[in-house]
């Protein structure tokens, strides 16, 4: 079969078979053109003006709700701090992962639809590439600790706060005088049911998976929490296991079927204490200075040194000696960023048991919660990865 005849076989395949798939690039390539015509003599105009005069277009990557809390908080912050004071118009992707934090947003930043043409526009056209603000879509993480210099904004009103209070209490919360702890532990399942849902069915979603954890591990610190007094939510939209722990004092939110917007920003800005694996989503806590203790945590170079928290990462070892890597070594793998990675570095990557998190777990709850003094060894040790970190490239 010849080349025409293969596109011709596809185009049929297509209109067999994805008729919604082709109406919907139709009508998104009319826009566009539409939008071309409209828009490129304003554009160019604005392209000629001083820069701190033109108006700049950025996208909030809206269907991933780390990514989307994290644009948002990091870009209010600069702009309260001066650090960002371009004149700068938004637009979201076309999944919302939050519809409660995409109101709020829009409450704060001007967010239209349209821009998200202006920005494609942007970019098809020369010269009118430097109208794009892609700090807010690239957010990962707060590497600079801008959101503690500045008051974040008081998203949650009177309504927002009686609604959780109550749902709460109808699983069992004893109210504000019992703490609520959030454990987070990240599997594939989330990424997996979202890029089903927004078009990136053949992409390499596992890519990250060597961040993932086993929820069983956990079951020993989530039971001894539990018999604490401490009120335990398992966090997450999506998990693959359920907990196998029955208690009063917890609550398997992955598995709740009255999931709200609401909630999963609000445990995360208003429980006590929050255990993770380092999930992005947990970033909310360190915004609104809730302390946070990293398990299973890697890279270990992307651990934050201004924000309340303590750090504990996988085990690494080297496949071929089977000796453990030290601290330097660790933290040279800021660029391993994948599974693949690890492997092409003949590093072998193993959970930390069910002990070492208990472990922990009993040390984060006695210096965050119950207010333990920080032991004189505890800062010497603190003292010399300071130094060591300073020295090394």
């Amino acid at each position: 079969m010849n080349l025409e005849g293969k596109y011709i076989k596809k185009l049929f395949f297509l209109l067999q078979n994805e008729p919604k798939f082709l109406v919907d690039w139709f009508l998104n390539k009319l826009k566009i053109l539409i939008f071309l015509f409209l828009f490129s003599p304003f554009l160019y105009i604005n392209r000629l003006l001083p820069i701190n005069k033109r108006l700049h277009f950025a996208n909030f990557r809206s269907e991933r709700i780390a990514h989307f809390a994290m644009g948002f908080y990091i870009r209010y912050a600069k702009v309260k701090t001066k650090k960002y004071n371009k004149n700068c118009l938004y637009c979201f992707n076309k999944d919302i992962s939050n519809k409660f934090l995409a109101k709020k947003i829009k409450e704060i930043f001007f967010v239209n639809r349209v821009i998200s043409y202006i920005i494609i526009i942007s970019k098809i056209l020369p010269f009118l590439d430097c109208l794009i603000d892609r700090e807010p879509i690239m957010a990962a993480r707060d590497t600079e600790g801008i959101t503690q210099k500045t008051n974040l904004p008081s998203i949650f009103n009177n309504k927002d706060e009686r609604f959780c209070h109550n749902w709460l209490k109808s699983y069992g919360w004893q109210g504000p005088n019992q703490k609520i702890i959030c454990v987070h532990v990240r599997d594939s399942l989330y990424l997996s049911k979202v890029f089903d849902r927004i078009e990136f069915k053949k992409s390499h979603w596992d890519y990250h998976s060597y961040r993932d954890a086993n929820i069983d591990d956990f079951s020993e610190s989530i039971t001894w929490l539990i018999e604490q007094g401490y009120f335990v939510i398992r966090t997450g939209k999506y998990c693959h296991k359920e907990l196998k722990i029955e208690s009063k004092s917890l609550i398997d939110y992955p598995f709740c079927k009255d999931q709200n917007d609401l909630l999963d920003i609000w445990l995360f800005a208003n429980c006590d204490l929050v255990i993770t694996t380092g999930s992005g989503i947990d970033e909310i806590s360190t915004f609104y200075n809730v302390p946070k203790i990293n398990v299973n945590y890697l890279p270990l170079s992307n651990a934050q040194s201004w924000a309340k928290s303590l750090t504990i990462p996988k085990h690494l070892y080297w496949s071929d000696t089977k000796k453990h890597l030290n601290f330097d070594e660790y933290m040279s793998l800021n660029s391993a960023k994948a599974t693949l990675d690890y492997k092409n570095k003949n590093i072998k990557i193993k959970d930390l048991s069910s002990k070492e998190i208990l472990n922990i777990t009993q040390d984060g709850v006695n210096y965050f919660l119950k207010n333990k003094e920080i032991s004189i060894n505890d800062f010497q040790i603190t003292r010399l990865f300071k130094e060591h970190i300073k020295q090394n490239k």
